[in-house]
């Protein structure tokens, strides 16, 4: 499945359309159509979950690649069941047509999608295509959707920018591991979760505070929040105390 090397915001602004095949990043299950079988990456059969999608595949001779997603939702959206008959399946590879292999590049290979698709299906689409950074980031904001991916062109790294949302929330616990453990965070809808501690760096800064007798806050970013609130992946960015947490930069 595919590989991508997550970077930053700033480091994306340098990427360039000539060098790279702009896409949006969507956020569902990775799936593979292969010898008339729908498997997700851990090789579980999912063809009787999706027999919308498993109808319009079977159209083709094709083996191709997508991600099972609900359009705009993320992939606790594709998870539930009475959500499956909405989901669409977004492709991004197809590796043999009728027999033969299909190699090439990954505009190559999305104009040969491009192609097969057209308008003749209504459950299988492709990802959105950029030629505009900007224009495309402005979406990912607009839209809270997970972030996009960048498709080396001449045989390079493949990239992904993710949106990543800020959270600043108190610490009330930390548990134990065999080196760093995780911390318990009070979320704003009332809900208590867990973030990894990271680094042992953090689990000292925390255990100084509390020593200190000091309340202590975490700045943190997540893609989003479930729907109980809590951070989805969450990761650390800062430990501290909560003045300097909530102080504006």
């Amino acid at each position: 499945m595919p590989d991508f090397k997550e970077i930053k915001l700033d480091e994306a602004k340098h990427l360039i359309n000539a060098n790279h095949l702009i896409e949006s990043k969507i956020d569902g299950c990775c799936m593979e159509w292969k010898n008339q079988e729908f498997r997700s990456e851990r090789n579980c059969e999912r063809s009787d979950r999706f027999p919308h999608i498993i109808k319009e595949l079977k159209s083709l001779p094709w083996n191709v690649q997508g991600e099972i997603a609900i359009p705009f939702g993320n992939v606790f959206s594709v998870s539930r069941k009475a959500n499956w008959h909405k989901a669409k399946l977004y492709l991004f590879g197809i590796s043999e047509y009728d027999g033969s292999e299909v190699v090439g590049n990954p505009l190559e290979i999305r104009k040969e999608l491009e192609r097969l698709v057209g308008k003749n299906f209504k459950h299988i689409t492709l990802p959105f295509k950029w030629d505009d950074f900007s224009k495309a980031w402005r979406w990912v904001k607009k839209h809270e959707v997970e972030g996009l991916v960048f498709k080396s062109l001449i045989g390079g790294i493949d990239f992904k920018l993710k949106d990543w949302k800020e959270f600043k929330v108190p610490v009330i616990g930390h548990t134990a591991g065999l080196q760093k453990g995780s911390f318990q965070i009070a979320c704003e809808s009332g809900a208590v979760s867990s973030v990894s501690a990271t680094s042992v760096e953090y689990v000292d800064r925390y255990n100084h505070l509390v020593a200190s007798g000091k309340a202590v806050w975490m700045e943190g970013e997540c893609l989003f929040l479930t729907d109980e609130g809590k951070p989805f992946q969450p990761r650390i960015r800062r430990i501290d105390v909560k003045s300097e947490i909530l102080k504006v930069a």
